[in-house]
């Protein structure tokens, strides 16, 4: 036997090479089962075995045979009486092989600041470089023979290394401890029936702490964020204080972080207080401090002087016990705009703790949110606060100008109603008219701007309601025009009013009460600029809302002057503001209205030619975006039927009924009246012949109907009757008073 042989099996056989008897065998090295009965190309493989019976054939006449196949080497021994052959199984390393071969150097792997290996086909270790050695804490004499894998803790089979290219493990020293490394194979042919296997060790050890190092950077730097999406950006960051003290304290295996906050007790004395705290639950034995507060002075005063100037304090072993009831911990400052807050307190369980830099940034920055979510709490509490004094304000406005309303309401229509009565019965007088007239307009004009005053107020404070219905958008336009009209006799203006709607069928969904007041104010425009030429009332229809507009040929608006036009108390020109009645509300409530009712109001105008407001609005409106007004049971029933020949006369009372009911409805012939109708106004000066006979038969068939006639013949009829008064809407009302329309139920 040769230097570094070593004996691994030793087999009896037959002659036809079926084992009979195992001598010896060492397990540690075999890679392969063996039994009695077994073949023995089972253990050499069919190739060997034909090379075995090959060299039997060759060398009949000898007693022992050597054959060496790579790097394992086979005795055979005829036994006496033809009776088999006593088979060795040797294993050998072929070092000096190696050394004195040109195709490997050893000389080079010495060289290497990396470990390396190199094994036989079997995994036995034939060569070992100082790296490997040093790392390993093994010598060369003691890995000399040994097997590659049982040096790794989960390799089992070190064959698995050489299919795969780059391996991270786990390898035991001599020493007992446990190295990280990465391991590399590399199969190495030396001849044409041998090879080895060369591993290149990488020491992880440096590198895994870098990593850790990283990992650890990663979550101080995760908790940052953290802090800054819990504290900066909810509503209340008191509420998110102990998740982001247990993502930022497991982060880092803290024991406990304590928030504490600075507070003047009733003797004027400066004192800390816990304001939060969270526990590490996987330290035990660790109880919070149950005092309430702690004073700086005089125990604390160096603690005070820190803190107070900005500087981190540390804390060691027993020092501050009461503070925090650790080996360990660091304190630092918080401070809210330029003031001094408190600290944040991050406590460890070991004594003399090695703060690292990245700690103590991580903690002062998290200290400077915990500043600036206090700072921001303290800005939206008082922003909460104004808007509340704000709503409040407003309240009290809204309430003031409704109580106002009403006192200046009721004289001035005192001063109506008596001037009114005194016109009907003192003898003519043309001078004496003339005051009453004066009194009367100016009285409705202070009435108007009241009127004005009081739904700014309600558009101010968002607490205008909604009435939607359905109506007829051309019925509705040519009341429009009709109040146009009247406005220009009004003012004794010769101004032509034309009206464009080109299908008589267009109906919308949405206040109508609110509609007419933006119309009432474009016109109320429209007229007051406006000395020759038309104006124009008309809609046009688009894919989802209607484009209503009103055009005039007035002075126009100066293109500069266009974006401030519907600001609060604004006129076009200052000395106009010297000629012209109002205070310069009127298109800041239609600009209002026009968004409560979901529509946008545009213009466009050129100076001394004239104007054009256009106002959109959805074709119905979604009713679950606006405030409702609430409607009873009594406004949803009540239907109203209008029985009149005079077109002029029907629209102007079907736009003040439709003011307070939803359901007016005009009717040709008696007979189409229903028997949900509430009340029934006739023109009893209507064509119909039969009339009377008529109305009874309507009486019989509806019982509960209330039947209201009146006698005009027509809209100058009515106009006669205004005489000095110079508001139609309320003389309107008056006749309505007159033919008993004040049993009709307002809402």
């Amino acid at each position: 036997m040769i230097r570094n042989e070593q004996v691994v099996l030793k087999v009896k056989v037959n002659n036809n090479f079926i084992i009979e008897q195992i001598n010896f065998i060492r397990t540690q090295w075999l890679r392969f089962d063996i039994y009695i009965g077994q073949h023995i190309s089972k253990i050499l493989g069919d190739e060997q075995t034909n090379e075995l019976i090959k060299h039997l054939k060759e060398n009949s006449t000898q007693e022992r045979i050597i054959i060496q196949l790579q790097h394992q080497r086979f005795w055979l021994q005829y036994l006496p009486g033809n009776e088999g052959y006593l088979i060795e199984f040797l294993i050998y390393n072929p070092f000096e092989t190696f050394s004195l071969s040109n195709k490997f150097s050893f000389e080079l792997l010495e060289l290497s600041e990396d470990g390396i290996i190199l094994t036989n086909s079997f995994g036995q270790i034939i060569y070992a470089n100082s790296a490997f050695c040093k790392l390993s804490k093994y010598s060369l004499d003691n890995l000399a023979g040994k097997m590659f894998y049982p040096i790794f803790i989960h390799s089992e089979n070190y064959s698995a290394y050489i299919s795969k290219d780059v391996c991270n493990d786990k390898m035991i020293c001599m020493d007992g401890s446990i190295v990280p490394v990465k391991i590399r194979p590399k199969k190495i042919q030396v001849s044409e029936n041998e090879h080895i296997v060369a591993y290149i060790v990488n020491n992880l050890t440096h590198i895994q702490k870098v990593e850790n190092e990283i990992w650890f950077r990663e979550q101080l730097l995760e908790s940052i964020f953290f802090s800054l999406q819990k504290f900066l950006f909810s509503k209340n960051w008191t509420e998110n204080v102990s998740i982001v003290f247990e993502h930022l304290g497991l982060a880092i295996k803290a024991s406990t972080i304590t928030l504490y906050e600075n507070f003047i007790n009733n003797h004027e004395q400066l004192h800390m207080k816990p304001y939060a705290e969270w526990i590490n639950p996987a330290i035990k034995h660790h109880n919070s401090s149950n005092t309430t507060s702690i004073p700086y002075f005089p125990v604390y005063e160096q603690l005070f002087c820190k803190l107070s100037g900005g500087e981190v304090y540390f804390i060691e072993q027993e020092e501050f016990y009461y503070i925090n009831r650790t080996d360990s911990a660091i304190l630092v400052p918080i401070f809210v705009d330029t003031q001094w807050w408190g600290f944040l307190c991050v406590a460890f369980p070991q004594p003399l703790k090695i703060w690292k830099t990245t700690e103590i940034q991580t903690f002062k920055q998290i200290a400077s949110i915990i500043g600036a979510a206090v700072y921001q709490h303290r800005i939206i509490s008082e922003q909460l606060y104004l808007k509340e004094k704000f709503e409040q304000s407003n309240r009290i406005k809204t309430s003031f100008l409704s109580n106002i309303s009403h006192e200046l309401r009721t004289p001035l229509n005192s001063i109506i109603g008596f001037s009114d009565l005194l016109s009907k019965n003192i003898p003519p007088n043309e001078k004496l008219n003339e005051y009453i007239h004066h009194i009367q307009q100016n009285s409705f004009k202070l009435l108007k701007t009241i009127d004005h005053l009081i739904e700014f107020a309600k558009l101010e404070s968002k607490s205008s309601t909604v009435h939607i219905s359905s109506f007829n958008i051309h019925l509705f336009l040519t009341e429009m025009s009709f109040v146009t009209q009247q406005k220009l006799i009004k003012e004794n203006k010769k101004i032509q009013v034309n009206l464009n709607c080109n299908d008589q069928q267009w109906e919308i969904t949405t206040d109508r009460k609110k509609l007419k007041q933006i119309y009432e104010h474009l016109i109320d425009n429209a007229i007051k600029y406006t000395y020759s030429g038309l104006i124009e009332i008309g809609c046009l229809e688009k894919k989802d809302f209607y484009e209503f507009y009103i055009l005039d040929t007035g002075i126009g608006i100066d293109p500069t002057r266009q974006q401030m036009f519907f600001k609060s108390f604004n006129q076009q020109d200052v000395e106009l503001f010297r000629t012209k009645a109002g205070l310069g509300i009127g298109l800041t409530i239609t600009q209002k209205l026009v968004a409560l009712l979901q529509g946008k109001i545009s213009l466009q105008s050129t100076p001394n030619k004239g104007t054009i407001f256009f106002v959109q609005l959805p074709k119905i409106i979604a009713p679950n975006t606006v405030k409702l007004s609430e409607i009873t049971e009594n406004d949803e029933t009540e239907i109203i039927y209008v029985y009149d020949n005079d077109d002029e006369l029907y629209t102007k009372l079907y736009s003040i009924l439709r003011l307070q009911y939803t359901k007016v409805k005009r009717v040709r012939q008696l007979n189409e009246i229903q028997s949900d109708a509430s009340y029934i106004i006739v023109n009893m000066n209507h064509t119909n012949t039969n009339l009377q006979k008529e109305l009874n038969t309507i009486t019989q068939k509806f019982p509960s109907a209330k039947i209201i006639t009146h006698q005009y013949k027509n809209t100058a009829t009515i106009m006669q009757k205004m005489s000095f008064s110079k508001n139609e809407d309320q003389s309107y009302w008056n006749i309505l008073s007159k033919i008993k329309m004040s049993t009709i139920k307002k809402t």
